[in-house]
């Protein structure tokens, strides 16, 4: 207690320094409020809101109050029997203001946030409108986001706010370099899933209705034949299973390198539903963007999909700098081509020996299965985590719980209807679901300026039979 009177005793007397200092003509005298405003909800002291969210109601109350304002984030810490609780705090700055304006600004602070009280701070003050007589001082830096991001973009702001935080080293939320781990989803993340399907899907049935392949039963081409007859509608239920089933079978006996010429093979072919744009091409230009700062920013990158991992290395093969090992997914079974029925653990590999496909599949790396890949391969709890579906949140919810670094998740939202085939309604639910989990969103609608870049336009699907099937080009 001693210390903390005598600290307070120590402002006083420096405001009471700063209070007899002489300014220019066109100083005037001040009272400056600042508010601590905390976003733990006082009943349950679990976040009301995405720090996103805090923000843009806190701006858009303040706007309405007082016309302008200064916001510091901040984030705090206590103890309460024993449990460890974490809150991020708003510091706002008012001035040119009285006493009445403040306390109805934070009644409705209070109330939105749902807390008990706003710690209000009044500080005299003389401020001084200073005019440089040198040279202008320099632009500012450029945003870290903003070639194919939307201006003012509240998804961008906060990931360039999150990086220039956990990569500064005086900042209390530094992160050291070695722990700097960002793991992406891939369909509907970072590449589009909606021409109909996933590119596994497609490159899938393509392959076991044009190949001619031995490998191809007439169970695998109903699989496939299926996935086509879905084209432009809702993904058939059960089809993740009975596709990684069908696609491990039909590619059965081809190495890595043949399996990764139809990949490649099928990139080269115009996507479904648009214009401009190869299979190959169909990349998110934003979130392409944002996995390259976070490199060029310390952070390791990880691919975490539910696509089979070797189709994953050729589809990114090119378009992002992620190396093999650094891609997590489902995976085909592995022998070699004079092991025979012996197993593994019985045979020594031949220098005449290739590795090929088995015919199996290890099991769908989606949902809680993602948390278990994390931790196998990677070893480290990640502090970024992007998805964008139900198979991508226990990874969020993985990164941000318990986490003892500053942390964050992101749902890409398909909510544009004009430049991508989303659904604006379906994707405002599942908004307000991840709020809920503290999971923040990007919305493709409001926050990508472009989404794969100039010269691409939304067309149709093809509707006929005849087009369903043709071969790729």
């Amino acid at each position: 207690m001693k210390k903390v009177i005598a600290a307070i005793i120590s402002i006083i007397l420096l405001l009471m320094l700063c209070t007899s200092l002489s300014f220019a003509e066109n100083e005037y005298t001040d009272a400056q409020y600042v508010l601590y405003l905390g976003t733990n909800d006082q009943d349950t002291n679990t976040p009301v809101f995405t720090q996103t969210e805090c923000l843009e109601k806190a701006r858009e109350i303040l706007i309405r109050h007082f016309g302008g304002y200064t916001i510091q984030e901040a984030h705090g810490g206590w103890i309460d029997n024993g449990t460890v609780f974490q809150e991020y705090t708003l510091v706002i700055f008012l001035s040119d203001t009285t006493p009445d304006k403040v306390h109805a600004a934070a009644d409705e602070l209070i109330e939105t946030f749902h807390q008990s009280a706003v710690l209000i701070q009044e500080n005299p003050t003389k401020t001084e409108f200073y005019t440089s007589v040198q040279e202008p001082a320099a632009a500012a830096a450029p945003a870290l986001l903003s070639e194919y991001w939307t201006e003012g973009s509240a998804a961008a702001e906060s990931l360039s706010a999150y990086i220039q935080s956990v990569t500064d080293e005086n900042s209390p939320d530094f992160i050291p370099a070695e722990a700097r781990i960002a793991v992406f989803d891939l369909d509907g993340t970072l590449m589009c899933e909606t021409y109909p399907f996933c590119f596994e899907y497609m490159v899938f049935a393509d392959y076991a209705l044009n190949s001619g392949s031995d490998t191809v039963t007439d169970e695998i081409k109903a699989v496939a034949q299926e996935i086509m007859d879905a084209a432009g509608g809702k993904k058939p239920d059960g089809m993740s299973t009975r596709q990684a089933a069908a696609g491990a079978a039909a590619y059965k006996g081809m190495t890595m390198d043949e399996l990764a010429g139809v990949v490649r093979r099928f990139k080269e072919t115009e996507a479904w539903g648009f214009s401009g744009m190869t299979r190959g091409n169909a990349f998110y230009k934003p979130m392409v963007e944002l996995l390259e700062k976070l490199q060029q920013n310390g952070f390791t990158v990880y691919i975490v999909t539910a696509t089979e991992r070797n189709i994953v290395r050729e589809i990114i093969a090119g378009a992002l700098n992620i190396p093999p090992a650094y891609v997590i997914g489902t995976e085909y079974g592995y022998t070699t081509t004079g092991q025979g029925d012996t197993a593994d653990t019985d045979y020594t590999f031949q220098p005449s020996d290739r590795v090929v496909f088995d015919g199996s599949y290890s099991g769908e790396n989606a949902k809680t299965s993602k948390v278990d890949a994390i931790v196998r391969e990677i070893g480290q709890q990640p502090v970024l985590a992007f998805g964008n579906s139900s198979g991508d949140l226990a990874m969020e919810i993985y990164t941000i719980s318990g986490n003892p670094r500053k942390s964050a998740a992101y749902m890409v939202l398909a909510d544009d209807e004009e430049r991508e085939y989303g659904d604006a309604k379906s994707a405002a639910e599942k908004e307000k679901t991840y709020a809920e989990m503290g999971i923040s969103i990007i919305s493709m609608r409001d926050d990508f300026k472009t989404i794969y870049g100039e010269g691409v336009e939304k067309t149709e699907m093809p509707q006929t039979e005849d087009e369903a099937l043709a071969p790729a080009a």
